[in-house]
């Protein structure tokens, strides 16, 4: 399931204003005229925009105080519940109808479910399972989503593999453990692949 054209546009628009702030702040980029203009980037100037926001969290919170573009107080709850990213490696596992599960591939193995933003996973990933992906996930609402950019790895899967994340799977849904939220009252996840301090 991806999100719907108003959450999605909402989505975009705090990200980059998001974004556009960071690269102000951390003066590593060409000075562009507004967040409108970060589709100007090339890949790699891009990525490293976003590595480098996450390796500063204090970012969200300072864009929060200081509201440059004067968002509304929800929009800026959205933006501030981003410092609960999980950044890491993930098994994506099964496409369902309300989200794709995602399985952590440290040894944690959280199970998560995630929206997708514009095209749905199973037409960027393809239909064979499991793919392991590099992203970032974000709360968004009510929801998980990730924020956009994901490096997938040419790897296939022996049945050993598929036979660990399958119990994993279970386990989680027969215990209602898929996460699909990371809303701030939850317990915080691995710190050391996390915004939180």
């Amino acid at each position: 399931m991806r999100l719907s054209d108003p959450d999605r546009k909402l989505f975009y628009r705090l990200l980059w204003h998001l974004l556009f702030y960071a690269g102000e702040q951390l003066e590593f980029l060409p000075r562009l005229p507004g967040p409108e203009a970060l589709p100007q980037l090339d890949a790699q100037n891009w990525q490293r925009l976003r590595d480098e926001l996450y390796k500063h969290p204090g970012l969200f919170d300072s864009f929060v105080r200081s509201n440059p573009f004067d968002f509304p107080d929800e929009d800026l709850a959205i933006i501030r519940s981003w410092k609960g990213f999980v950044r890491g490696e993930f098994y994506v596992w099964r496409y369902l109808r309300s989200y794709t599960v995602f399985i952590g591939a440290d040894e944690s193995t959280r199970v998560y479910g995630v929206h997708a933003l514009n095209k749905p996973f199973e037409v960027m990933l393809g239909p064979v399972l499991p793919v392991a992906i590099q992203s970032v996930l974000l709360p968004f609402k009510d929801m998980i989503v990730y924020d956009g950019l994901f490096a997938g790895y040419a790897i296939r899967f022996g049945p050993g593999i598929r036979r660990m994340l399958n119990e994993v799977y279970r386990e989680a849904k027969a215990q209602g453990g898929i996460i699909t939220s990371l809303s701030p009252h939850r317990p915080d996840p691995d710190p050391r692949t996390t915004g939180a301090v």
